[in-house]
């Protein structure tokens, strides 16, 4: 059986249940029964619906890498080897679906913001640089 290398919603489906399943794109298109890896990318470029399917695939990938975690940690009995292997899912899982397991940066100002005059300014510089022990700042122009 030659190669695929026209689309096909059934190889599609194919290529994403597979991903979906763990299994790595390059290692699938070394295979006989898949298209090869160029030929999968240049589909990515050609159809809409596959790229679509293809993101989803990629995205239940991470869900089902977030299930694997939890068991290498019950089961693996070298720490070492288990902390590896979780490192590397979740660094994986948050480049692949960043918004699901990537850091979450908190950009909210919980802060207060006040108007000082010149005086109270002075005021407080001339605080912090007596506690830095670097003098006064009166006048604002590092006299005294």
């Amino acid at each position: 059986m030659a190669r695929p290398s026209e689309y096909t919603d059934e190889i599609a489906d194919r290529i994403c249940e597979a991903i979906i399943e763990g299994k790595a794109l390059y290692k699938l298109c070394k295979g006989d029964d898949f298209p090869s890896e160029r030929v999968v990318y240049y589909w990515l470029d050609q159809f809409p619906e596959f790229v679509q399917k293809y993101e989803r695939a990629r995205e239940l990938q991470q869900d089902r890498a977030s299930d694997e975690i939890v068991e290498i940690a019950d089961e693996t009995t070298d720490p070492n080897k288990a902390r590896l292997q979780i490192d590397a899912r979740k660094w994986r899982a948050s480049k692949l679906a960043p918004k699901k397991y990537g850091d979450k940066l908190d950009l909210n100002h919980t802060g207060s913001l006040e108007r000082l005059t010149d005086e109270q300014l002075d005021a407080r510089l001339a605080q912090l640089l007596g506690k830095a022990g670097t003098g006064s700042a009166a006048g604002g122009d590092g006299t005294a």
